[in-house]
């Protein structure tokens, strides 16, 4: 299974949702193996903290049933810039498979498939999340994270 971020509207809708299966202008779409949605979830953590620098956001990701990707090129690519958890997960398609067309019916497929799914994490489950992960030692955090944990931990009752 496979997990790919996205904008949490467009994901669920036909017609919409290839746009977040398009790789931007000179990269290749970023994609991550996972073995169940359990692990989804985590990596899907792991990313909102690591990745998004300036703090707490909502996140979004759909899974990608193994065969919708048939036909596709997936290639490992290690990135030193991930943490170590999603640098073993992440794979590449090469955005010269996926033209208008090929990201459309690649979405169609997924969104249509009985198996794809979606991980949406709100801002309140994030920042525990990062509370966790940077407990468990698999993070370090930026000081835009730092100052909204401090945040969240001033509001608690």
């Amino acid at each position: 299974m496979w997990l790919r971020f996205g904008n949490r509207r467009r994901l669920k809708q036909l017609g919409q949702a290839w746009r977040d299966f398009k790789p931007r202008l000179g990269e290749n779409l970023s994609i991550y193996r996972v073995g169940s949605k359990d692990e989804a979830l985590r990596v899907a953590e792991v990313f909102a903290v690591a990745c998004k620098t300036q703090g707490p956001e909502d996140l979004a990701g759909i899974l990608i049933p193994p065969d919708c990707l048939q036909g596709f090129t997936c290639r490992f690519e290690p990135y030193s810039d991930l943490p170590p958890y999603l640098r073993e997960r992440h794979y590449e398609i090469p955005a010269a498979e996926l033209d208008d067309p090929s990201a459309k019916n690649l979405a169609d497929k997924v969104l249509k498939h009985p198996e794809g799914d979606y991980i949406n994490l709100e801002e309140p489950h994030v920042v525990k999340a990062a509370i966790r992960l940077k407990g468990e030692g698999i993070i370090t955090i930026s000081d835009a994270w730092e100052r909204a944990l401090r945040e969240h931990q001033k509001k608690k009752p």
